[in-house]
């Protein structure tokens, strides 16, 4: 079977790798799949050299490829994405609703999300799961009391062919009554927070140099992003454990990236004011549930510990995330403990590279289909304004050392992507670093305009 993909695969890339000569880099298809035409002054050779390149890291990459089609398939089978909301007509807005997916029978717990309100919601179930149910947890405890609002809606037989993706659930909160009996309780400690990142470890304790944040799992992320998941290694960490006196600082790595890169800026941070959270995630997952995942992560802490106060710093696609959690933020709850928002180097006009491996690729990784310039992802990125205590502070980086990309970039992402209208127009101030796409994580300037950034 391996041999057999690896044939096909080989054969694909030939192929592809005869239109990529032929009509150059950066051209979509047209409405009948034919490569488009190559713009002016495109150099053969260039193009020539180009596709060798690519070529060669993606044959290299066969196997992997092979590991991703596996991994995308088992996410399909197991997850199921539903959209909906919570409505309390005639009851004052509960500091966080619950929402709780369960087996069809109510006895076995699967995960939970946590809203700041009744509203609309979006929720990733597991295909086995039969019901909904969410209550008013007006006392912070996780557990359905005998006075909360609750309500739920309950689907029979195969879930997987009876909800779908387009199904529009709504779910009523009513008051109790002796004409409703009350649901069995549930307890903080049966569940754990998902959001299509399904289980969610929040608040483990681990340094930096924990086997879990090495550069090899986080390649592997990009391929296997389902197996990290099942691995327990996603959600948000802590460097030590929460400190009530000392605010959350989060930090958000980039594709393929892991919290080892803010090591400097760990370092930077005035420990006796600020605690750092990383957000570690599986950066081959669609942005949006990345994104999702992180507003599931930090909501649920928010009600476990109740700060005031938090950062948020992002570094590349990180920042995409961070920006889609916003959004999610502005939707759900408005996150009024939010105060700071950094982007370091963050392609919010997409990569044109991301076009090439969609084309070329024998699959795609979900990612690269958001980062397109044209994806519906970033069409809607900056739809929703940021929170009016929100502030936006867009790093950019602008030394490229390159030798065959003379385009005014970092190296890595243009400053065109960097510098997208719309991120301009939402931010407080722009920061430009003579630096490149990671040296920005380390060069002196941005340490100290981050800590300046902290300390107002």
């Amino acid at each position: 079977m391996k041999s057999r993909f690896a044939s096909l695969c080989i054969a694909a890339f030939a192929m592809r790798l005869d239109g990529a000569i032929r009509h150059g880099p950066g051209h979509r298809r047209d409405q009948h799949g034919r490569p488009g035409q190559p713009g002016p002054g495109l150099r053969w050779r260039h193009a020539l050299l180009w596709s060798i390149g690519l070529a060669s890291a993606l044959l290299a990459g066969c196997g992997n490829f092979a590991r991703l089609n596996q991994d995308l398939e088992r996410l399909d089978q197991d997850r199921l994405h539903i959209r909906g909301a919570i409505e309390s007509p005639g009851l004052p807005d509960a500091p966080v609703v619950l929402l709780y997916a369960l087996d069809p029978e109510g006895r076995e717990r699967y995960s939970y999300s946590a809203y700041g309100r009744p509203g609309e919601f979006e929720a990733w179930l597991l295909r086995q799961s039969g019901m909904l149910l969410a209550f008013s947890d007006l006392n912070r405890d996780f557990v359905l009391q005998a006075d909360e609002p609750w309500g739920r809606i309950r689907w029979t037989g195969d879930p997987s062919l009876e909800l779908t993706p387009t199904d529009r659930l709504v779910i009523t909160l009513e008051p109790p009554g002796p004409e409703r009996p009350q649901p069995m309780g549930l307890a903080e400690s049966s569940v754990t927070a998902v959001s299509g990142l399904s289980q969610l470890q929040l608040g483990i304790v681990a340094d930096l140099d924990d086997e879990r944040f090495s550069r090899e799992r986080a390649g592997e992320a990009l391929w296997q992003p389902y197996e990290m998941v099942a691995d327990e290694l996603v959600g948000l960490c802590f460097l030590e454990p929460y400190d009530p006196g000392r605010i959350p600082v989060v930090f958000v790595h980039g594709m393929t990236g892991t919290p080892r890169e803010f090591g400097a800026l760990v370092d930077a941070l005035d420990r006796t004011r600020f605690q750092p959270w990383m957000f570690y995630y599986p950066s081959g997952f669609p942005l949006d549930t990345l994104g999702l995942g992180l507003h599931q992560a930090l909501e649920t802490l928010h009600r476990q510990y109740g700060f005031d106060t938090a950062h948020l710093v992002a570094h590349s696609m990180g920042g995409l995330v961070s920006r889609r959690f916003i959004g999610a933020c502005v939707r759900f709850d408005g996150c009024p403990w939010l105060n700071t928002f950094i982007s370091l180097a963050s392609p919010f006009g997409g990569m044109s590279s991301a076009d090439w491996g969609i084309d070329y690729a024998p699959s795609t990784v979900p990612a690269w289909n958001d980062l397109s310039p044209s994806s519906a992802f970033l069409a809607t990125l900056f739809a929703a304004p940021l929170p009016p205590d929100l502030s936006h502070h867009l790093f950019f980086a602008y030394r490229n050392t390159g030798v065959v990309n003379t385009t005014s970039s970092d190296g890595v992402v243009p400053l065109t992507s960097q510098l997208r209208p719309e991120a301009q127009a939402q931010a407080a101030r722009l920061i430009g670093i003579d630096d490149t796409h990671t040296g920005i994580l380390e060069n002196p300037a941005t340490l100290s305009a981050i800590k300046r950034i902290l300390d107002l």
